[in-house]
């Protein structure tokens, strides 16, 4: 929560809240843009237990596919984190190992504590998006967490906001979250796939 303002959480939280209603042990969640783990670790708490439960993590950086991978394995089991896999890739397509998913995670930007000038891109974004739409089960959700406040940054959620809008509402509900008084402010979009 903002203390300043108790009413509103902060966009993490916006979007951690939501997986926590979406996601429960069994679910099999891809992680397209992995960073640091951070959003890793959480999914992998929602949809995995020894049993069950699958998580695809991507991350075209090796730093962020090694900081995933070792921070998952100081949380998990060895059992729990064999559910996982881990590829060193563009997130503009997808391994041909991930079935149908329950869940897609997005979270654009640079890698934290990274360099700033290495960020998604609308081409690569754009592209990993629109096969995504066909990795979703039914009854699927995509979010894309989409950070204005740099350059290229602003262009993917422009692009973004314009390639969803155009989605098939038979098909698909998209919402999107934003603080409107502050331009650069992170925003969220939310892809839902129709249960037929």
């Amino acid at each position: 929560m903002r203390p300043e303002f108790p009413v509103f959480q902060n966009h993490k939280d916006n979007v951690h809240t939501l997986w926590r209603s979406l996601i429960k042990p069994g679910a099999i969640v891809c992680d397209a843009t992995c960073g640091n783990g951070q959003d890793s670790a959480i999914l992998a708490s929602l949809c995995l237990d020894e049993d069950k439960g699958r998580l695809f993590c991507i991350d075209i950086q090796k730093p962020a596919i090694d900081a995933t991978f070792e921070l998952l394995s100081s949380l998990f089991s060895k059992k729990v984190l064999s559910k996982t896999s881990f590829f060193q890739q563009s997130h503009a397509t997808f391994p041909p190992q991930i079935p149908l998913c329950d869940l897609i995670v997005y979270n654009l930007g640079y890698l934290p504590g990274g360099c700033k000038h290495l960020t998604t891109i609308v081409e690569s974004t754009r592209s990993s998006l629109q096969n995504a739409l066909p990795l979703l089960k039914q009854g699927g959700v995509i979010t894309i967490m989409c950070y204005p406040g740099h350059a290229e940054g602003l262009l993917e959620e422009n692009n973004l906001i314009s390639l969803t809008s155009s989605l098939d509402p038979k098909e698909y509900l998209v919402y999107h979250q934003k603080i409107l008084n502050r331009s650069k402010a992170p925003s969220l979009l939310v892809i839902g796939k129709k249960i037929k």
